[in-house]
């Protein structure tokens, strides 16, 4: 895309499809009319694996649907088709102009290595803000074992301990006991819904659904 002549613009909040959280990290501090969202649609990411279609439907519908409710709240919204990330990203800078790109880090490292070789050809800064969904940063790990083997129960106690999640102030866990796994491996009640509410599932014929369903129809898929 051709670069438009101009000063800088407000920032940009790139989403990532695995991020669809308007109170997520890279949301903070910003407000509607002051930074704009972008999210791409990219071709490469639906057809490099072969997802199963409603998988597709879930993401690409949510984007859609995020994108909408953002605008209802007054937000600018760039959602935009590509061929790849990096493509609609490039172009997104190159049309707006954005004083920097502000992101969620991603949850894979795939997708931070094309962080870092996007934002090398950028013209602007990435801001690369707390992964969503993780409560330890990366490297943290060797900080909470140490020398000691790697096992779950070793991670899970370290890590309530240092964010005191149900202990004590001696750092023992409330009520006695770390974990109910030996209460959890017992049958469940013998009813058909164990008791708990009916889920809400949407409507099948939802004109979005039924429009990415037709979409993706001709994708490989599994499952």
């Amino acid at each position: 895309a051709r670069r438009r002549e101009g000063p800088l613009t407000a920032p940009t909040i790139w989403v990532l499809g695995d991020q669809l959280d308007p109170s997520g990290p890279a949301f903070r501090g910003h407000r509607a009319g002051e930074a704009r969202v972008l999210m791409v649609e990219s071709d490469y990411a639906l057809a490099r694996l072969p997802f199963n279609r409603e998988r597709r439907v879930l993401v690409i519908g949510a984007m859609r649907r995020l994108a909408q409710s953002l605008r209802d709240d007054g937000w600018q919204v760039d959602l935009r088709s590509a061929a790849t990330l990096a493509d609609g990203l490039m172009a997104h800078a190159a049309e707006h102009r954005p004083s920097r790109i502000v992101v969620a880090h991603p949850t894979s490292r795939s997708g931070m290595a094309l962080m870092r070789r996007v934002a090398a050809r950028l013209p602007v800064s990435v801001e690369v803000r707390d992964p969503v969904g993780f409560i330890t940063r990366p490297g943290e790990l060797d900080e909470v074992l140490g020398t000691r083997q790697p096992r779950m129960d070793t991670f899970y106690r370290e890590m309530r301990r240092r964010l005191d999640l149900l202990v004590d102030s001696e750092g023992q866990p409330v009520g006695g006991a770390w974990s109910l796994d030996k209460e959890n491996r017992r049958p469940p009640p013998r009813t058909r819904d164990l008791g708990a509410p009916v889920p809400w599932l949407p409507p099948a014929n939802d004109p979005l659904d039924a429009e990415l369903r037709a979409r993706f129809a001709g994708m490989p898929e599994t499952g």
